[in-house]
């Protein structure tokens, strides 16, 4: 399994490259950074210059489209360490909320959240939703991502176990929460934003996942996958894709259509993107082969053979959002 004999590697150095991480960005560049102002942590207005704020503003906008596009059906390069799309989609609903908690106090902040918020507001009031109606199991309240998704049984049979269906469906009622609701200052509850049209869809959704929760919370593994190693399997190897530096670790660089790959290690040189390739030439260039490798252009999942990877699960953490999912539904006021 190239992932096992490669782990030291690439877990230790992630290949020597920078990489951006969509779930990563909306830990960082939204929620921090909101909170960093929203609470004027030691003057961070001082230092929230033009700069910062086209960078934030940018990052949420990678967020969103991200978001609206499904990640381009490529989850293992977006979500390199975070593959949970539920929990990675909790991240960014938690600063529309904040958002939405500073919209209704009036406080002056800068022009970039207003922009920021439609953005968040947008693609989780629209696409967000969607994504749940079309991914929820068949009861109409309960949600999967993949851990058991494809298990089988002895006799070799499909037989799906929902190992993170706790997890997963708690989170969606978190989402759906953050989403559509803002904390009323004056009585402490949570409030329904009552301007959204599919508001009664909402409350159908979030009353229907909350019930299973009840009577399943712990019927199920308590599983999750809140963080993962880099690499899932022999395709995600960042070789294979467009790259336009080639270099070993001493500076040199290397041609790579000459570099001999029975003798060398590519794992003791850099493989990676220096400043911008416009479209047009990365999709001449996806169809090129690198090392000899075509670049793969399809995500088949993270339970193919060949693709396994560690992972890190809490079974407190799905306990905790559980409880969360819960108690912020006892203090909804509608």
């Amino acid at each position: 399994i190239p992932y096992i004999t490669l782990a030291p590697t690439v877990t230790s150095i992630l290949f020597k490259l920078n990489g951006i991480l969509i779930p990563r960005c909306a830990i960082v560049r939204t929620s921090v950074i909101f909170c960093a102002i929203i609470y004027d942590l030691v003057d961070f207005k001082d230092y929230f210059n033009q700069d910062m704020q086209t960078l934030y503003l940018s990052t949420a906008s990678l967020i969103a489209w991200s978001i609206k596009n499904s990640m381009k059906n490529r989850p293992d390069l977006a979500q390199v360490y975070y593959p949970s799309h539920y929990n990675f989609l909790w991240y960014g609903s938690r600063s529309l909320f904040l958002l939405e908690l500073a919209r209704r106090q009036d406080k002056s902040l800068p022009d970039v959240f207003n922009r920021v918020y439609s953005l968040l507001s947008d693609v989780y009031r629209s696409d967000v939703v969607k994504f749940f109606q079309d991914h929820v199991r068949s009861d109409k309240s309960s949600y999967d991502d993949f851990l058991g998704t494809n298990d089988t049984n002895i006799f070799g049979k499909l037989e799906p176990t929902g190992e993170d269906r706790i997890f997963s469906t708690a989170q969606t009622v978190n989402i759906l929460i953050a989403s559509f609701t803002y904390f009323d200052t004056n009585t402490g509850r949570l409030k329904l934003i009552t301007n959204e049209k599919q508001l009664d869809t909402i409350k159908i959704m979030i009353n229907n996942s909350i019930s299973w929760l009840l009577e399943n919370a712990f019927k199920y593994q308590p599983f999750n996958c809140f963080f993962s190693g880099s690499v899932k399997g022999f395709n995600q190897l960042p070789f294979w894709y467009p790259a336009n530096i080639y270099q070993f670790l001493n500076g040199t660089t290397f041609d790579p259509d000459h570099f001999d790959t029975e003798n060398q290690s590519l794992m003791d040189s850099i493989v990676g993107v220096s400043g911008y390739i416009d479209e047009t030439t990365y999709e001449r260039m996806i169809s090129q082969k690198h090392f000899n490798v075509s670049t793969p252009t399809t995500f088949n999942g993270y339970n193919v053979p060949g693709g396994e990877f560690p992972f890190w699960s809490s079974q407190p953490y799905t306990h905790s959002v559980t409880l969360l999912a819960l108690a912020q539904y006892n203090n909804l006021d509608d």
